[in-house]
């Protein structure tokens, strides 16, 4: 009775596999997770557990999703070690005539308790950041390296996204309940890129071909930029790719290359390519290029090019640092605001363009509920009596269009900075609850290291 169990067992294993990889190679159409409704429900029939609420996964409403703004964990270059392998693969979902473009998320090599994931469209397509297909996965016991979960929707209907940027993000508990978060950047693809024409030739086929790109930015301010590439149909017969990490100096510069790597296609070996270069990074704006390598490919024929992505600042305005102490004393006060004051009243005589208000960056750590009440009480006095401009992370970013607080910090508040504060932290230890509307409690020491490596190094 038993081998009966086992052999039935690795019989769906093999047909569950089997499909999930058709769906990654764009074989087929399909739908075999069965946890596309909105609604919560077992997945314990992925991993073939014996009691229904071993692998559970609880729906969550878009406006439910309530999601981390700075990671809580400082990820390493080797954590997905630490809780397995998570990747998203995109495939041609067909339902009668009517083609689109689906995405499959697999879980393999699972050691985590809980996985919380979410879509997120990048500003700049829409201005919405209300997010997608938010789904809740818990694992209630040690399941087997070979199992694996995948959640293979079409939550995206119509063509109206294609080409859109979108971020997908997830944060994961692992067996020793440590939190991490992951964020990746991807180009949501054209359903008339992942078609092959039966009409057509393979070498035409392939020419309109996109590969679908995902940048793994979780770790880029710590210098680490990953690229996974789902391989191309092995009906294309490629015999490599050929990746090509490039970088602009302005939003409106041309790129070069930074870095470039050929891959030979038999070194590939799974349905997903990882690439992890070591290069040093400068500010800018980076993006890779990824050619697939065929002896019909010429030129930027057979070209995939990867979203955009900011590293930054450069830091070329004047900075003044102020160390300042949590007890704000009244002389403190008097001689910040009255050298704020005098600077405003000296500009405002100069001639040229009209005053704007000098920016002031505050660099301190949220993590003690009353250093931010103060906080707060002296950025609206420099405001209001100094008439000067205030960068506080707790004040700016829920104004911002992507309401992204690394985005923030890079692209506006370093470049509107004039000046910088940097306050002391507190004696004793963080507040057990920070401020209720605080979140950015990680954001002091990436904000300060950001400053330190690209102004004195």
């Amino acid at each position: 009775m038993y081998n009966k169990k086992y052999t039935i067992f690795s019989a769906l294993s093999i047909i569950f596999l089997y499909l999930q990889i058709c769906c990654l190679l764009h074989s087929v159409s399909c739908h075999v997770s069965e946890l596309c409704g909105n609604e919560s429900k077992s997945c314990s029939h992925q991993i073939f557990a014996n009691h229904s609420q071993e692998c559970w996964m609880t729906y969550f409403k878009r406006e439910e999703c309530v999601r981390p703004i700075i990671p809580q964990k400082r990820i390493s270059s080797n954590s997905n070690e630490d809780y397995g392998d998570v990747n998203i693969g995109a495939y041609l979902y067909t339902e009668k005539v009517f083609n689109s473009v689906g995405l499959n998320v697999t879980f393999s090599k699972i050691k985590w308790k809980s996985l919380r994931m979410w879509f997120i469209e990048e500003p700049g397509t829409n201005n919405k950041t209300m997010p997608y297909v938010c789904r809740k996965f818990n694992v209630y016991q040690n399941i087997s390296l070979e199992d694996v979960i995948f959640f293979d929707c079409n939550w995206l209907r119509g063509h109206d996204k294609e080409g859109s940027i979108f971020r997908f993000q997830y944060e994961v508990t692992d067996l020793n309940g440590v939190l991490s978060f992951h964020d990746y950047l991807f180009k949501y693809p054209h359903t008339n890129n992942l078609e092959l024409e039966k009409r057509k030739s393979a070498v035409q086929s392939l020419k309109k071909w996109k590969l679908f790109l995902i940048v793994d930015i979780s770790e880029f301010r710590n210098g680490i930029l990953q690229l996974k590439i789902q391989v191309a149909p092995s009906t294309f017969n490629i015999t490599g790719y050929e990746i090509d990490l490039r970088r602009s100096s302005t939003a409106d510069g041309d790129f070069s290359s930074v870095l470039k790597k050929p891959i030979r296609e038999n070194s590939v070996g799974s349905a997903f390519l990882k690439i992890k270069p070591h290069t040093i990074y400068k500010p800018g704006i980076y993006k890779y290029r990824v050619k697939m390598i065929h002896l019909k490919c010429e030129g930027e024929e057979c070209v995939t090019y990867s979203p955009e992505i900011f590293y930054g600042p450069d830091l070329q305005a004047p900075v003044l640092i102020a160390i300042v102490g949590i007890v704000l004393t009244i002389p403190l006060i008097i001689i910040i605001a009255g050298f704020f004051s005098w600077r405003r009243t000296w500009v405002a005589k100069q001639p040229g363009d009209p005053h704007q208000p000098t920016g002031v960056l505050f660099i301190y750590d949220g993590s003690y509920a009353s250093h931010v009440a103060d906080i707060i009480k002296f950025s609206n006095y420099l405001k209001e009596e100094c008439k000067l401009n205030p960068l506080v992370d707790i004040q700016c970013i829920p104004n911002t269009r992507s309401k992204d607080p690394m985005r923030w910090l890079m692209v506006e508040a370093y470049q509107e900075a004039q000046f910088i504060l940097v306050f002391a932290s507190p004696r004793g230890l963080p507040s057990t609850e920070p401020h209720k509307l605080h979140p950015y409690t990680h954001l002091k020491e990436i904000a300060w290291n950001i400053y330190v490596t690209k102004k004195f190094n």
